[in-house]
């Protein structure tokens, strides 16, 4: 069939061209023609990617995959599954990805392994393609995301499960915290039941740990004789929080406009809502109080690497919204006064400087020295 596009002079085509040289690719794999494979599998990947042809490219990436990593290019191999999953992304699919990775399963199993969170998006495809049917040569965790912001839900393996207890939603929160270690008795009574320690506490957090088991495979949370409640090291406990926490690190790390970025990515969930909303303990409190105050200082850095980055409107929306959570960061009100000046509002200096002595004053302070003299210099 191939020979056959050459002699009609269809391969002119761009997307005939593409087709064969994906087939050529496959072709030689299966002859075990590592260089050819690799060849048309590259010509055929670069050009799908050039003429934003993404209805294949999943394909012929997912085969150059397998390529690359017979040729011993690691590195190849990874990039190019991360191109086949980025245009599954695109088409809004994971069909077409699927049907290749069943020619090649080895692939999603090297890109498991190479994850280091368990609760990837190939750890996604991978239990989809085992669901189809398809042996995958590697070990996928049990997946358990927990949804917080805004709202509650677990999600088990890409469905939404549903405990008796709100107490569950609870448990699962302090146990996805603790990031695998368990948790005694005494530690669950005090956060989820404000340290009592009567024989109604101890009942409810029997039901609750037995409401979590239902709802997850056997064997997956376990109580030791002396109480500690634990999750298996098969299941994979996501939640929206602990992710949160992780991109803010991350981010930290970061300068300038990537900073800000990612510290605005991260802290996307936060739009949906307050943090286990309607549910009252003293550990959800004092959670909420931790990721209110995580929230405020990433922001905060984040304003200054917008400002020094010359990204005033984003510096100050940043800055406005740290000051509504918190007024007091004298820090923050300097660099609203700064971003001011910047673009040419020098009443805005005078007025930020203003707001600013009034929420310091409604704490019995006074702005420093240092504040005051910014004003000195900015306004004009």
């Amino acid at each position: 069939i191939l020979e056959q596009i050459d002699r009609d002079g269809a391969g002119g085509y761009s997307l005939v061209s593409e087709l064969a040289q994906t087939w050529r690719g496959l072709v030689a794999l299966i002859e075990d023609d590592l260089d050819s494979a690799r060849s048309s599998l590259r010509a055929a990947v670069t050009s799908m990617q050039t003429g934003h042809r993404i209805l294949e490219l999943p394909t012929a990436a997912v085969y150059l995959a397998e390529a690359e990593w017979r040729a011993g290019d690691q590195d190849g191999a990874d990039r190019a599954a991360d191109i086949a999953l980025d245009a599954a992304h695109q088409q809004g699919s994971n069909h077409v990805l699927l049907q290749a990775l069943a020619d090649f399963p080895a692939v999603v199993a090297r890109r498991i392994d190479a994850e280091v969170h368990a609760d990837s998006a190939w750890h996604g495809i991978g239990r989809a393609l085992a669901a189809q049917g398809v042996p995958v040569p590697t070990q996928i965790p049990t997946a358990i995301e927990l949804l917080e912001f805004g709202g509650t839900a677990i999600i088990l393996d890409g469905q939404e499960v549903r405990p008796t207890l709100t107490k569950c939603y609870e448990l699962l929160g302090f146990l996805a915290v603790r990031d695998g270690a368990a948790a005694s008795r005494d530690e669950l009574l005090i956060a989820l039941f404000d340290a009592r320690d009567d024989e109604s506490a101890r009942s409810y957090l029997r039901k609750t740990v037995i409401g979590v088991r239902r709802l997850l495979p056997p064997e997956a949370i376990s109580v030791s004789a002396e109480g500690r409640v634990a999750l298996s090291p098969e299941i994979v406990l996501a939640s929206e929080s602990v992710r949160l926490e992780r991109q803010l690190a991350a981010a930290a790390r970061l300068q300038g406009s990537d900073l800000v970025t990612a510290t605005e990515h991260a802290l996307a969930p936060l739009q949906g809502g307050e943090y286990f909303p309607g549910i009252r303990s003293a550990w959800v409190d004092d959670r909420r109080g931790q990721l209110t105050e995580l929230a405020t200082t990433a922001r905060a850095a984040a304003a200054d690497a917008a400002y020094a980055a010359n990204q005033y409107p984003r510096a100050q929306r940043l800055a406005a919204a740290v000051l509504a959570a918190d007024p007091l960061r004298e820090g923050t009100w300097r660099t609203l006064m700064r971003i001011h000046s910047a673009i040419g509002n020098y009443d805005g200096v005078i007025t930020t400087f203003a707001q600013c002595e009034k929420a310091l004053r409604a704490a019995g302070i006074a702005p420093a020295a240092s504040t005051r003299t910014l004003l000195d210099r900015l306004r004009r």
